[in-house]
């Protein structure tokens, strides 16, 4: 069943939000690749076209390495009959322990919330007449049928296999092509005892991306480019969020059997009421309250109270859509210094995540934590700053309210704020007249002002930070107070009873 794009929803106009704060959704590898293309030579094979504003010099040899995607490449073979996985017994292939298949239907293939990644046994096989050594994994879960689940989860057949980085020396020469005239290129020379690996052609073919300085650095995480306007302070840990439409979000997908399915998320196992919207009409929107159970590398919903059939959707509807609450996430500011000149002054956001780079599945548990460029790629909104208290409610009320929703809520929160700070005063006022007189107590309103002003300034974290102070200091003075009355309140609690105690 087709799913709609919320571009294309007429009622997206009611899904308000706030003013972005990134200049593109996709996110930019905070890595410079060391090429402008490639060209084959029958001299040496595959070459490198270097930038024309390269430093390398022509003639030297460098210490360079190709980058493999996390979701895997297509350089295996599915043995059906002997539920294994064959590949070559690469260098780069040293650390493989598991295999991944993509989507086949629809648009899923794209999207790497729906791979699935098998935990593997690997044995390395001895190699046939005139052959090299080559490896095979097979599920270490030995009920679990690779034919079986492609078939179950509508998968591809084609595995992928995360092999790593490929590590090489690339010399500099001078090279002649006809659209590129005179430039510089870098290509892998010959030479004896060259580990087991795939040319540098194939490696290019199968989807590495490179080739980058091999400084013995982690790979560069993936983030986000700022607009120009928005520049926080380098360092901070600011609280971004994707923000979710209250219609639901396309996060589902229909089986044949005409029953849901969603990618494993933690988040998305809360979720409880799925929609089925009105192309014009919220106010006919069909809604389901639903169950979420984690089964077989999906979450899969169950309609509360009967079974509903999602691949037959009335005329005038389409979905179905999950409704989730705001995905929010921390992410590090960082500088420009990785940016290219065009982006110069622009910070850039690094999501704090397990995974440096959106990849899908990853680590031996599901449901997981997904990373929020994957979670961003299945149609929610931003990244923008996340909302919190008023604000998160005043979105909301202005979805169905329009300005006078949203006026409501600021008329409210004004006066919710002002008989707070009321009430504090006379209660701080009775605790400082004990401590120094009337004079401090006439002293405690301007004091609880200047209080509020400063906290609607500061950062949540600055916030937080003091509030953990404060309260430990609070709990360490009364404990000692404690103590130090402990004798009184024995003392009384034996007048009390007589002395019998």
């Amino acid at each position: 069943m087709p799913r709609v794009a919320l571009d294309a929803d007429p009622a997206e106009a009611q899904q308000p939000a706030f003013s972005p704060i990134v200049a593109d959704k996709t996110m930019f590898p905070l890595e410079r690749a060391e090429s402008r293309g490639l060209r084959p030579s029958r001299q040496v094979g595959q070459t490198i076209v270097m930038p024309e504003d390269t430093t390398l010099e022509a003639g030297e040899h460098y210490a360079v390495l190709l980058r493999s995607s996390p979701r895997g490449h297509a350089t295996a073979k599915f043995d059906v009959k002997r539920n294994a996985v064959i590949l070559p017994a690469w260098q780069v292939a040293d650390d493989v322990d598991e295999i991944i298949f993509r989507a086949r239907e629809n648009d899923r293939g794209a999207l790497a919330a729906w791979d699935i990644r098998v935990p593997c046994d690997r044995e390395v096989r001895a190699p046939q007449a005139g052959g090299k050594e080559f490896l095979k994994l097979t599920p270490k879960d030995p009920n679990l049928k690779l034919g079986e689940l492609i078939t179950a989860l509508r998968l591809s057949p084609q595995v992928h296999v995360p092999i790593g980085d490929f590590h090489f020396t690339g010399r500099l020469g001078r090279a002649t092509v006809g659209d590129l005239g005179a430039h510089v290129a870098m290509f892998e020379p010959r030479r004896a005892g060259r580990p087991f690996n795939p040319k540098l052609h194939e490696f290019f073919r199968n989807g590495f991306r490179g080739p980058y300085a091999d400084d013995g650095s982690p790979p560069a995480p993936f983030a986000f480019v700022t607009e120009a306007n928005y520049t926080p302070r380098i360092g901070a840990i600011v609280r971004l969020a994707l923000q979710a439409h209250p219609r639901g979000e396309p996060m589902l997908d229909v089986t044949r059997a005409g029953n849901l399915e969603a990618p494993a998320w933690k988040f998305l196992m809360k979720a409880t009421t799925v929609v089925v919207r009105h192309e014009t009409d919220p106010s006919k929107d069909i809604r389901f309250e639903v169950k979420a159970r984690a089964e077989q590398f999906r979450i899969r919903y169950d309609v509360v109270g009967g079974e509903h059939d999602f691949s037959r959707i009335p005329e005038g509807w389409h979905g179905p859509f999950i409704v989730v609450p705001d995905f929010e996430f921390e992410a590090e500011v960082r500088g420009d210094s990785r940016l290219p000149p065009a982006l110069s002054g622009r910070r850039v956001l690094i999501p704090v995540h397990e995974t440096s780079a959106p990849q899908g599945p990853y680590g031996d548990q599901w449901p997981y934590d997904p990373h929020p460029s994957d979670v961003l790629a299945m149609g929610m909104h931003g990244p923008t700053l996340a909302a919190r208290g008023a604000a998160r409610v005043a979105v909301r009320f202005s979805g169905h309210l329009g300005p006078l929703g949203t006026m409501a809520i600021v008329v409210c929160t004004i006066i919710f704020a002002l008989t707070t700070l009321v009430a504090w005063s006379q209660i701080s006022a009775r605790a400082a007249a004990a401590l120094g007189g009337p004079g401090a107590a006439k002293a405690m309103p301007a004091v609880l002002v200047a209080a509020a002003a400063v906290g609607a300034w500061v950062s949540l974290t600055s916030l937080i930070a003091v509030a953990d102070v404060a309260m430990a200091l609070a709990v360490a003075t009364n404990l000692v107070g404690l103590l130090l009355a402990l004798p009184r309140i024995v003392a009384a609690g034996r007048d009390l009873s007589g002395g019998n105690s």
